[in-house]
């Protein structure tokens, strides 16, 4: 592993990243009726539409993301979001094993009635319900019931990681042209991941920081970043926090020639590197933090090198719908990393978890998914609560004991009993690994232009 500090003088200093000439191109966004998108087009923050596969929309989209490591992109209409959000109640939400006390119901502002996601002459108003703008007594009525991993917004329940609607997203060629793009691979899997689910008030406060640690990089790092990206489509409206431009080589070397002396506690074996707001910031990063709104039907793609944060989201918003869709190149077999990491091979657990209907084993970032916060481990009141709105006897309780031989509870996840793994296109396949890309398909595209073709897949 090479420190940063070491190659830092090879790179000039970071100036403000100016929006390249190519990307000052008029863009082709979706309007509010069409996609759901909440305000007017910006051309600070463009959204570049996702059915236009034209040469110039890629060449701009993927400039603008080159030059500030993010871009959002409009894929969705209102009545896909519409669709996908009702999936998650149908799959998810209102399948929790709470007790009747705690069971999640819908209630008719009109007659006052329980409404049915799956009755679709209710479907319209049941919607409004569950997205909001919700009232105080709604919005507590939802988290009494609402999954596990409330406070991040994102459940790890079996049947996220393999929704049929979320897997006609993930093997979307629009989406996958895009990430060709950006990422100038052709081989590409997409990550398997969980959907959001995000009430008002909820998440972390999270600052500043990077998954990866910036200040000990070789050059193998450095290109398998630039060869994956990060992703989140939403149903409904949001944002993103980060400083745009923060991903490049350049900036990096600087962030660390900067802030390593404030910083000296920074180990090799650091896997993440987050900022503190109790130490100097000679390049002024949390000022420069933006608030980046994303519309429903909008994608947000960005850089696994980009300095971005996290925030509640603010109490009079809607509920926050989505999921997390990323790309990154397959490998010839497996990462290695992957089988050091959990004992497993990737391949074999990419197809056992499809096959299966539940969680891979590990994340993108090869940290281990888990079916609860792993800090309920440490304070066993919070584990407590979620099991004490189980019934009696439920499968999801297990029993066992402490590092110090103390009885405790735990939760296990309970496998799908309808579950049918989602049909795949010959795309799909590929995506997944369940079909391997072929040698001839595997030719970088580098930086040549990037022109959406029929490949044969």
């Amino acid at each position: 592993m090479v420190s940063w500090f070491r190659t830092a003088s090879r790179f000039r200093r970071w100036g403000a990243v100016e929006l390249p000439q190519i990307a000052q191109v008029r863009y082709k966004g979706f309007f509010a009726e069409k996609c759901g998108y909440a305000g007017e087009m910006s051309s600070k923050y463009p959204t570049f539409d996702g059915n236009d596969l034209s040469r110039q929309n890629l060449k701009a989209a993927r400039a603008y993301y080159r030059a500030n490591g993010l871009v959002k992109i409009a894929f969705l209409s209102a009545k896909q979001c519409d669709k996908l959000v009702v999936e998650q109640w149908k799959k998810v939400i209102s399948r929790q094993h709470w007790t009747p006390e705690y069971k999640i119901k819908v209630i008719s502002k009109q007659d006052g009635r329980e409404l049915d996601v799956n009755n679709k002459d209710d479907r319209k108003e049941f919607l409004a319900a569950v997205i909001g703008p919700l009232s105080p007594g709604d919005r507590k009525g939802l988290e009494r019931g609402w999954p596990l991993h409330r406070g991040f917004g994102a459940c790890c329940d079996p049947a996220v990681f393999h929704l049929r609607k979320v897997w006609e997203l993930r093997q979307d060629p629009r989406i996958y042209e895009f990430a060709v793009a950006f990422t100038g691979v052709k081989w590409l899997w997409s990550d398997v991941n969980r959907s959001i689910q995000k009430l008002p008030g909820q998440g972390d406060n999270e600052f500043l920081h990077w998954d990866f640690n910036p200040f000990f990089q070789d050059e193998e790092d450095i290109n398998a970043q630039d060869q994956q990206v990060c992703g989140k489509m939403c149903y409904t409206t949001s944002r993103f926090i980060c400083v745009l431009g923060s991903h490049t080589q350049e900036f990096i070397a600087e962030m660390v020639e900067e802030y390593g002396p404030h910083y000296p506690h920074v180990k090799s074996t650091d896997k993440k590197f987050g900022l503190s707001q109790e130490k100097p910031d000679p390049m002024k990063l949390i000022e420069r933090k933006e608030e980046i709104p994303v519309g429903a039907g909008e994608m947000v793609i960005w850089h696994p090198r980009l300095l971005h944060g996290q925030m509640k989201t603010p109490i009079g918003d809607p509920v926050e719908y989505g999921n997390y869709l990323g790309f990154f190149p397959a490998p010839e077999g497996s990462r290695e990393k992957y089988k050091e990491t959990c004992g497993v091979d990737e391949l074999e657990d990419r197809l056992r978890s499809y096959k299966e209907g539940n969680a891979p084993l590990l994340w993108p970032s090869f940290d281990k998914v888990q079916f609860y916060p792993k800090k309920f481990n440490n304070f066993p009141h919070l584990m407590m609560a979620y099991v004490n709105k189980l019934p009696a006897g439920d499968p999801m309780i297990m029993d066992g004991f402490t590092a110090k031989g103390v009885p405790k509870k735990y939760l296990v996840p309970i496998p799908q009993v309808d579950y049918k793994p989602p049909r795949l296109s010959k795309l799909g396949k590929k995506l997944l690994g369940l079909r391997a890309w072929k040698k001839k398909e595997r030719v970088k595209d580098g930086d040549s232009d990037h022109v959406a073709k029929k490949r044969r897949t």
